[in-house]
């Protein structure tokens, strides 16, 4: 990282802003519920929690042996291990493996038992008071008189038997994620368009990443989980440090018996404790330990990633809201012509309608809404949505729900981009956590700009716009703009909420 002061004719560093005002007075967990990248996580053991696993069993069942099976889970058996009941009885576990997040008992005879622990799967050893835990799938009775237990709330989990030391089911996994080599992450990173963070998760190129590490690997090589990897090759380092921090981010889980997130644990006696370390994941709405920006979350690949917006260089959204009439548009014009992406949400509602799947769940809720010939009928919905609440919050919650996940594709796909996101229900269709700053437009001149728009029935517009109070969520803005005046007026304002960015920014600039 370099500083170098930033001349007022510098380029204003939207993608490596500092923190936003909001993010230095409010430590409040964002709300973002429903959007995809909030929605609940199922939390997979990854490479430290399994090694956690395979030690636990090395210390506790090595030199015992398997007298019988109780499969209450058959549909978890591979192909490989149907007859598991007739041919484990006897085996006697010689030795412990472990290749990416497949755990591997070796057993007399170079024969090979396998699990995955998949999305809730655990490998509990009881004693032979101790009770049964509460989703058993498999029971494993050993000699000792101790009982191997697969739990697995949700059945995900596989089990295979091989009669050979050779597990075809990981045959095709890349490299174990705490060994890579700089040079193998430099060529991989070469052959990938994929974001980042895709590829960290991708098993049959790196071996043991999941959702967490991968989360927390982004983080510590400062570098944003959207970014497409071959475009990370031209940065100094990039390849060497995805490979080292890798390494010292697993080592150190492993040394911590990995996290414990959510109901998993390594055994019923040992929990992780890397949990306390993680620096982004699960800690979306707190502040950034190190720059003390706020932590925020989207979806990638439909699964929740948090970032860091300051510290690994996502670029800047602004959120801008008011009422009807209040001169959003204009603002977020002014921001476009400095280089900022503008993504209208009544224009991106409109297009939206043409889903088949949205169409297909709105109908639902009124069929009336859609002609057969005309399509939408506007006037018809306007008139539900301004009379009956009950409709207008299901109606919403779909539409809404729908254009966060645009919403959300798109800001990934224009990972260097800046975006300004105009949304009359910026904060009721919860986009605003999209955002790292919230601009709030205010007039008294509603009427007026509606006249001047040549709006036929501008007390009718007014009406409708009065279901969408933005007052309400005044203080939850960072910017409050009033737009009452000349146009020359408004652009010097949106310049200065501009250049009051820039001079937080400190002079820092990262390369």
């Amino acid at each position: 990282m370099r500083r170098r002061n930033l001349s007022p004719s510098s380029p204003r560093p939207w993608t490596k802003l500092c923190p936003s005002p909001s993010s230095r007075r409010s430590k409040a967990r964002l709300d973002t519920r429903g959007s995809i990248a909030n929605k609940e996580e199922s939390i997979m053991p990854e490479l430290p929690e399994v090694e956690t696993v395979r030690r636990i069993l090395n210390s506790s069942i090595l030199n015992d042996t398997f007298q019988n099976v109780e499969v209450l889970s058959p549909k978890q058996l591979d192909a490989s291990a149907r007859d598991l009941t007739s041919r484990l009885p006897g085996a006697t576990i010689v030795g412990t493996d472990r290749r990416g997040k497949f755990l591997i008992l070796r057993l007399a005879g170079e024969r090979s038992l396998v699990f995955h622990l998949r999305m809730e799967g655990k490998l509990f050893v009881l004693a032979p008071q101790e009770p049964l835990t509460a989703h058993p799938r498999f029971i494993f009775h050993l000699a000792s008189g101790r009982r191997l237990v697969f739990d697995d709330t949700r059945r995900f989990g596989k089990v295979w038997l091989y009669d050979s030391l050779a597990t075809p089911c990981t045959d095709d996994l890349g490299p174990e994620a705490n060994r890579l080599d700089p040079q193998y992450v430099a060529r991989l990173l070469e052959r990938e368009n994929r974001p980042l963070k895709e590829v960290l998760l991708d098993q049959t190129k790196i071996a043991g990443i999941g959702n967490i590490y991968a989360n927390e690997i982004c983080f510590a090589c400062r570098l944003s989980p959207f970014i497409p990897a071959d475009k990370i090759i031209d940065i100094p380092r990039a390849a060497a440090d995805i490979a080292n921090q890798s390494r010292r981010i697993l080592d150190l889980s492993i040394t911590k018996n990995g996290s414990t997130v959510k109901t998993y644990r390594a055994s019923a006696h040992v929990s992780g404790d890397f949990q306390n370390f993680l620096q982004v994941y699960g800690r979306e709405g707190e502040p950034c330990h190190l720059c003390h920006a706020i932590i925020m979350k989207r979806a990638l690949a439909g699964r929740g990633t948090s970032f860091c917006p300051n510290c690994q260089h996502v670029p800047l959204v602004i959120g801008v809201t008011g009422g009807i009439a209040t001169g959003k548009s204009t603002i977020c014009h002014f921001l476009e012509k400095d280089g900022f992406q503008y993504l209208n949400m009544d224009r991106m509602a409109k297009e939206a309608y043409d889903n088949p799947g949205l169409r297909t769940d709105l109908k639902a809720i009124d069929p009336q809404v859609f002609d057969s010939e005309k399509g939408l009928n506007k006037d018809y919905l306007r008139k539900r949505l301004t009379d009956d609440q009950r409709f207008r919050r299901r109606w919403l919650t779909r539409l809404y729900s729908f254009l966060r996940d645009e919403v959300n594709e798109t800001l990934n796909h224009l990972y260097n981009t800046p975006v300004v996101i105009e949304a009359p229900l910026l904060f009721q269709a919860k986009l605003d956590s999209f955002c790292r700053l919230k601009i709030l437009a205010e007039t008294d001149q509603q009427l007026a700009h509606l006249k001047a728009r040549g709006d036929k029935d501008p007390e009718r517009s007014l009406r409708f716009g009065a279901t969408n109070d933005p007052q309400s969520y005044r203080d939850r803005c960072d910017f409050r703009i009033d737009t009452s005046g000349p146009l020359s007026e408004l652009e010097g304002k949106v310049n200065k909420v501009l250049d009051s960015l820039k001079s937080l920014s400190g002079g820092l600039d990262h390369d």
